[in-house]
């Protein structure tokens, strides 16, 4: 009997601190989340009032940009400015101005044909040729995979899970059927605001920072802009590897932001003479992914940087959900640690940077005066926002 006694009392007292144990690490997980959800909405305002005070100041300044209306193009060398505008914009890969455009100028040809009978003037025979092309079918599909990132940049976060929060980080997921998607959204200080755009831009230098990259190299450059790129995993005696091309959409004159789009490249977008390459063999794999970038500078010395992965899941995977995002997002946490390394030691001019050493030879100044020259024009619309 006192046996029996003394095994229940011992029950009781693991049972109490088990109890207590638990309560303890949700009472931490409560304070944790909440403290989690006030960081978030302070981050969130203090790039809301240094966003408002610079379409505030463009504002003031005359400088706001927008597609012209329908009554704007009465008149034919009207149309033909809006032709030409349109064009400079998709050349410089301002997309989501160019698609305005472009929506403004469809709006008057479907209206001159209404109104003329199909006999169309010069510049409207300009446009419905234009609208014809290849060109306006690949702006089209870019102005709204950009649109697309944006909203899921900007737009409504009721569909993400708050997975975790620091004084200049947030992280989010959202959970979809055969679909990992993993977001972070941060401000970064003590960096240059050109430099984080030309950290993701060099893929030839991202086996020096990018976490598990062993090989990298740049396949093909078609703009200052644009590149495709090569990344190769060796671990555990397999290889992986990823070919991507990544695109720039630049909105820091209208809206104060930059995005980098950047999706599995395919042989078929490759100009003639450029061969991606082979996928690994043997055990090897390519690995897909969509991955979306937005940098938003803030002053000259802080900017907003947001980056989003979504990585398609085999509809049978073996590892449960679980261990992927665990590991999915311990990996964007390093990517981002590593990323804002590499910036900070830009900005302070370091001479054992790489990234240093790359952007400062005279072969690479006319990307990297590209590059400053849009920044520079975009903190510009700031004022004096600090």
């Amino acid at each position: 009997t006192e046996s029996l006694i003394l095994i229940l009392a011992l029950a009781v007292e693991l049972f109490t601190a088990l109890l207590l144990a638990w309560l303890f690490l949700r009472s931490k997980a409560v304070v944790h989340r909440a403290r989690a959800l006030h960081v978030v909405a302070q981050l969130e305002s203090d790039v809301a009032s240094k966003r408002l005070a610079r379409l505030q100041y463009a504002a003031s300044e005359g400088v706001a940009q927008h597609a012209p209306s329908r009554s704007m193009l009465a008149s034919e060398a009207a149309v033909d400015s809006a032709i030409d505008a349109l064009v400079d914009a998709k050349q410089n890969y301002r997309y989501l101005e160019a698609w305005e455009q472009l929506e403004a100028l469809k709006a008057a040809l479907a209206e001159s044909r209404l109104t003329s009978h199909g006999s169309l003037s010069a510049p409207l025979e300009r446009l419905s040729t234009l609208l014809r092309s290849d060109g306006v079918a690949e702006l089209e599909e870019r102005a709204r995979t950009c649109q697309k990132a944006l909203d899921a940049f900007n737009g409504d976060q009721s569909g993400w899970t708050l997975v975790s929060a620091t004084d200049s980080m947030t992280m989010r997921r959202r959970d979809e059927p055969n679909k990992l998607i993993v977001k972070i959204d941060a401000v970064l200080n003590g960096v240059r605001p050109a430099d984080t755009l030309m950290v993701w831009r060099e893929g030839g230098l991202y086996s020096s920072w990018f976490p598990m990259i062993s090989r990298s190299s740049v396949v093909h450059e078609r703009h200052h802009a644009e590149t495709v790129i090569h990344l190769v995993v060796q671990s555990f005696g397999q290889t992986l590897d990823l070919v991507l091309r990544g695109y720039g959409c630049d909105n820091l004159l209208s809206s104060g932001y930059f995005l980098l789009i950047v999706r599995p490249a395919r042989q078929s977008e490759m100009p003639e003479g450029v061969t991606l390459p082979p996928k690994p063999g043997g055990l090897g794999m390519r690995v897909k992914a969509d991955i979306d970038i937005l940098v938003e500078p803030l002053s000259p010395t802080s900017v907003r940087f947001a980056y989003m992965i979504t990585q398609k899941l085999p509809p049978h995977l073996a590892v449960p959900r679980w261990m992927i995002n665990f590991v999915v997002q311990h990996g964007m946490g390093q990517i981002f640690s590593k990323m804002e390394n590499v910036a900070r030691g830009m900005a302070q001019n370091s001479v054992k940077s790489v990234h240093v050493a790359h952007v400062t030879r005279k072969e690479y100044l006319p990307t990297a005066n590209w590059i400053r020259n849009r920044v520079d024009k975009g903190l510009s619309l700031a004022g004096h926002v600090e």
